[in-house]
């Protein structure tokens, strides 16, 4: 057995990214169904990969209504017939009206053999949507009723869009104007943000932002609102979508900037609650709080609090007992009984034993499951559950067996509640229940409910889960935490068929409706502009946002969305073409798509002798076209944009490092070295030179894990991610030659490394772009905001 080395010893601290996760822009990488694309856990820590949750797909269209008829006809005369359809081409998703005779009652709707999702407008006319399965060409449509079926005599005409379907929103936003003069300051505000509804604004009190875990004492319901930075509080246990009654760790339903007071929250993860007291994993302030007694209003301060360095996830108690992870130092802390004292030590902390970053914590004060992103043991490799028959009644009290989660093992580790009759119900792909505890790490789970399981038909739930994503039982009700699904669904009592879906849901109006999704909340957020329009892809979404104007507002909702086939991880705005690339692939529009054109080309698993397959990094400056390949080790530049079978003109070869983003300014092509802590410098009119670097700055100052470097002119612009700011220097030259930033973002100070979402800071910068008034900033992971910073004089 290998033990992969997690750790990066830094001369500032120690910082670690995690293993398993997905290449850059390879795709969906359901390693834990997470939030994002950096798979790195702590603190100060983030991940060139990208993390996404293989359900996180975007509605297709309008749902299929075979009985929605407008029409006053009681009932068809016959089979139905197509007359027409209008228009007679189009793109996927594009809205297709069918006239013809005898629609009442028609029962599917196909263009060629894939069906399409429609909408019955009357006797005599149907709205369908060209299906999304990436076929074109010339394909007849049929409509189908249980009176007869009729193919088109006339086909349509499916256009080359490249599986691109674009989403079209109606979206109304102020402009900002150009022509700003002056630079940045240290620590400025941002202006506005997008991903969001605005700075400290959550949208209301069922507007959840990846919520985390649950929990319950029978009368009330606690979830833990994690991106929203409060714990939700339901006085009676909610039997629909109703709001919250009060909140703690914000002054009200609306608020939600960190803080560190002891009635302040900075992204919890967990809550448990039993015995009457209460107890909260408030993870990046890296501490527990304590109450002695159930909060019964809104805002009420923590008794106490337990300082955990090391990232504090997973959290549980019954009153008596209490247990936590500590995700970065890898170990589990366990007292025999609830502390009265601030930072009272731990009876025990067990580590080892193959535990890796352990997260979530699932007990009965008793039997004892922890379950770990990065495990290593004789089990395998990657996501685990560890699990304790017995309370740990010492340091070395290592686990009973351990095992990799059922189903899907890529997806996440299963966290879940141990029922008064020893039942264990665990949600991770799926949602697992076995009628008695497992005693070894063989033992199945009796039922399986939901997508994961062998065999289940597409028509089961998905439970969208993810990160942080946890179950508790409530006065009989079931209640799921799904994290990326962003909502919590609730069962009526613990489900008994492997078909059976929710009875309900809280924070969204439906159980299929991610409102992250219908506010145009992005995960991992990937700017580009020209200065005149505003673009952002996403790799976890699928997704290219368009805004034709720069917002000037927070909360714009873009103008344009393209679902994409690939999961794009970089893109570029230049000279009036736009580069989305990720994958395999990289589209290109030739011009830029304000008006909803979809892409003209399609570069895909090759160009020339250039392997595009795990491609994470696109530049053009409209002299060079520059692709990196990180797992390769190379980046290839092009004088101009090439024909697909062009070989580059040269190459630039990396050994044992990963280049990721690109960005050009024409003369040098910077990209960031993520997991070498540094931002290498070329220059493409010397490709012989080699590589230059920026170590990040003299003394204790270097970067931790950079996910992009930017030039503009001579500026450098570095995401120096893994310590939550945005670092400037006015002049290349003087980065490479080892001199500090001119400017900081972000953060008020280079000491500084605590990401928060207050106005000026940000938590986990990733991406980039610069038009020379406005800077573009883009979170990954465990946030997901898009804020911009203006140039001042």
């Amino acid at each position: 057995m290998v033990r992969r080395n997690v750790f990066s010893f830094l001369a500032v601290g120690i910082f670690f990214f995690e293993n398993g996760c997905a290449p850059p822009g390879s795709g969906p990488g359901p390693a834990d169904g997470g939030d994002a694309g950096a798979g790195a856990d702590a603190g100060p820590v983030a991940d060139a990969g990208p993390d996404a949750d293989a359900g996180a797909v975007a509605d297709a269209g309008p749902v299929a209504d075979a009985g929605a008829d407008a029409g006053t006809d009681a009932g068809p005369s016959g089979p139905p017939t197509i007359s027409g359809f209008n228009p007679t081409s189009g793109y996927l998703n594009a809205a297709v009206v069918i006239t013809g005779a005898n629609f009442t009652g028609a029962t599917q709707v196909r263009f060629g053999s894939n069906s399409a999702t429609y909408t019955i407008d009357g006797p005599t006319q149907i709205t369908a949507r060209v299906p999304l399965n990436g076929q074109t060409g010339q394909v007849n449509i049929e409509v189908q009723a249980p009176s007869g079926a009729f193919t088109s005599l006339t086909p349509f005409t499916i256009l080359e869009s490249y599986g691109v379907w674009r989403e079209d929103v109606d979206a109304s936003y102020a402009s900002a104007d150009a022509g700003l003069t002056g630079n940045f300051q240290s620590g400025q505000n941002a202006d506005i943000m997008l991903s969001g509804i605005d700075f400290n604004q959550t949208g209301g009190p069922l507007l959840f932002n990846h919520p985390g875990t649950c929990a319950s004492d029978g009368t009330r319901l606690f979830l833990a609102d994690r991106n929203n930075n409060r714990i939700l509080v339901w006085s009676t246990i909610p039997t629909a979508n109703t709001p919250p009654d009060y909140v703690l760790g914000q002054p009200d339903l609306t608020s939600n900037n960190p803080g560190t007071g002891l009635n302040q929250l900075n992204w919890p993860v967990s809550v448990s609650v039993g015995g009457g007291k209460l107890v909260v994993a408030d993870t990046e302030n890296n501490r527990l709080l304590l109450w002695d007694s159930i909060p019964t209003d809104g805002g009420q301060a923590a008794n106490r609090s337990i300082q955990i360095t090391e990232w504090p996830w997973g959290v549980w108690t019954n009153g008596t007992k209490l247990a936590a992870t500590a995700t970065r130092g890898a170990k589990l802390h366990v007292w025999d009984s609830f502390p009265t004292m601030t930072n009272q030590a731990a009876t025990h902390t067990i580590t080892g034993n193959g535990m890796g970053t352990p997260r979530t914590i699932t007990s009965n004060g008793t039997y004892v499951i922890v379950g770990d992103h990065n495990a290593v043991t004789d089990a395998g490799e990657g996501q685990m559950n560890f699990f304790w028959t017995s309370w740990p009644d010492a340091d070395d009290a290592g686990p009973t067996f351990s095992r990799r989660p059922v189903g899907d093992t890529n997806y996440g580790w299963m966290q879940g509640e141990i029922t008064a009759d020893n039942k264990l119900v665990m949600i991770g792909r799926s949602l697992f229940i076995w009628d008695s505890l497992p005693t070894n790490a063989t033992q199945e789970p009796n039922l399986i409910v939901g997508t994961g399981g062998t065999g289940n038909p597409s028509t089961f739930y998905d439970f969208t889960g993810g990160d942080g994503s946890g179950l508790c039982f409530a006065a009989g009700r079931l209640f799921v935490s799904l994290s990326n699904g962003n909502l919590f669904a609730a069962y009526n009592a613990l489900p008994t068929d492997a078909g059976q879906k929710p009875d309900f849901a809280v924070g969204a109006p439906d159980l299929t409706t991610n409102t992250l999704n219908a506010n145009y909340f992005i995960t991992n957020p990937n700017p580009t502009t020209d200065g005149v329009s505003l673009f952002a892809s996403s790799d976890f979404d699928r997704a290219v946002y368009v805004w034709k104007k720069i917002p000037n507002q927070s909360g714009a909702r873009p103008d344009y969305v393209f679902h994409t086939p690939m999961a794009p991880w970089d893109s570029v705005a230049y000279g009036g073409k736009l580069l989305v690339a990720g994958g395999d692939q990289i589209l290109v529009w030739n011009t830029l798509p304000t008006n909803g054109a979809y892409p003209d080309r399609n570069f895909q698993g090759t160009i020339g002798i250039a392997s595009l397959n795990g491609v994470n990094g696109v530049s053009w400056d409209g002299t060079y076209f520059a692709v990196a390949n990180g797992m390769a080790g190379k980046i290839w530049v092009w004088t101009g944009i090439p024909d697909a079978g062009s070989n580059p003109t040269f190459v630039w070869e990396t050994p044992g490092q990963q280049p990721n983003r690109l960005s050009s300014n024409g003369t040098r092509l910077v990209t960031a070295i993520t997991n070498n802590q540094r931002v290498a410098v070329f220059t493409l009119t010397d490709p012989d030179a080699g590589a230059r670097y920026v170590q990040g700055g003299p003394g204790m100052q270097p970067f931790n894990l950079p996910e992009s470097a930017l030039l503009r002119g001579s500026t450098l612009i570095v995401a120096d991610t893994g310590f939550h700011r945005v670092r400037v220097w006015n002049d290349v030259e003087t980065a490479i030659d080892g001199g500090e930033s001119n400017i900081v973002l972000g953060e008020t100070t280079l000491s500084d490394y605590v990401p928060e979402i207050g106005i000026n800071k940000v938590f986990w910068p990733a991406t980039l772009d610069f038009d020379g008034d406005y800077l573009w900033v883009g979170e990954y992971k465990f946030s997901g905001r898009l804020v911009r910073y203006s140039i001042r004089p």
